[in-house]
């Protein structure tokens, strides 16, 4: 698959001639705490002309834990009924953080991506190749995180120089191989990407066995079109539904066609006996005692 990454750099943007060549797009969300301004124009214009394999990403630019809380607060905010399949990604490149050293930043990028894992959203980590080397703790973030690295040659000419492909580094999952790409539909130079996974799979945030629902389990059964169903209720089954590969969506607390289709899913493979949409104690067990690792 090969895609581009966007910020209000790359001005007006045709949708449309774009989506004729690229397979995914991921925009610039924010930065501490201010959105990019082109986000929310380019995402739905983007929905508008079919574009479902969307990511984002936050410029970081925090030294303290505390002004992490608040970057990711942000961002959250800005996300707020918008499904980004291709997650969310910790952009880490700014060199004033540099030197803030691997715990610190290891502590930062935790702490963004718990409140964004919380609010429904996969979380990856974006840097360059010296960055991923000798900045970032890479062997312990890679356990849970999945890499998008950029590096491309000193020649940099917008093609694919493979020798420097980066696929190989643990956790590697996208490579920006180039900043001077062109693209129909945008004016100038363009981040270029390729990546042969299964993005949605690898990034969903469930895999990481060191997060647990952050959801009270439900005590009265859930079904769609159900009048007076809390949304952390939903939450919590979408939640679940995630975690066993079976809902592909955001965390969004909303029981609609997708979640049903979730759910009716994994009853038919796990509770045979009760396939009928609804969650009810049977599943709600099922849920919660299925192994997964």
């Amino acid at each position: 698959m090969k895609g581009i990454d966007v910020s209000h750099w790359n001005g007006s943007i045709n949708w449309q001639e774009v989506g004729f060549e690229q397979d995914f797009v991921i925009m610039k969300i924010s930065q501490r705490t201010s959105t990019d301004v082109r986000f929310a124009q380019y995402y739905a214009d983007a929905r508008s002309h079919g574009f479902t394999n969307i990511g984002g990403y936050i410029y970081n630019k925090v030294k303290t834990v505390e002004e992490a809380k608040k970057e990711a607060d942000h961002a959250v905010e800005a996300l707020r009924q918008k499904t980004l399949p291709f997650g969310v990604w910790l952009d880490m490149e700014d060199a004033s953080m540099k030197r803030l050293g691997r715990q610190l930043l290891t502590e930062i990028i935790e702490t963004e991506a718990s409140i964004l894992r919380q609010a429904g959203f996969r979380v990856g980590i974006y840097c360059n190749r010296d960055w991923y080397l000798n900045v970032l703790d890479s062997a312990k973030l890679s356990k849970n995180f999945v890499f998008w690295i950029a590096r491309y040659p000193k020649n940099d000419n917008g093609t694919i120089k493979e020798s420097l492909s980066p696929l190989d580094l643990d956790g590697c999952a996208i490579w920006q191989y180039s900043s001077k790409g062109k693209v129909a539909g945008i004016a100038g130079n363009v981040d270029m990407n390729i990546t042969d996974n299964d993005i949605q799979s690898i990034l969903r945030y469930e895999t990481a066995k060191t997060y647990t629902c952050p959801y009270p389990m439900p005590t009265t059964t859930l079904y769609r079109r159900k009048i007076g169903m809390k949304e952390k209720d939903v939450m919590w089954m979408q939640w679940w539904l995630a975690k066993h590969k079976f809902y592909t969506g955001n965390i969004d607390g909303k029981f609609g066609p997708i979640t049903n289709g979730a759910l009716l899913s994994f009853q038919r493979k796990y509770t045979p006996s009760c396939v009928d949409g609804k969650c009810g104690p049977a599943t709600r067990k099922a849920l919660t005692e299925l192994k997964t690792y």
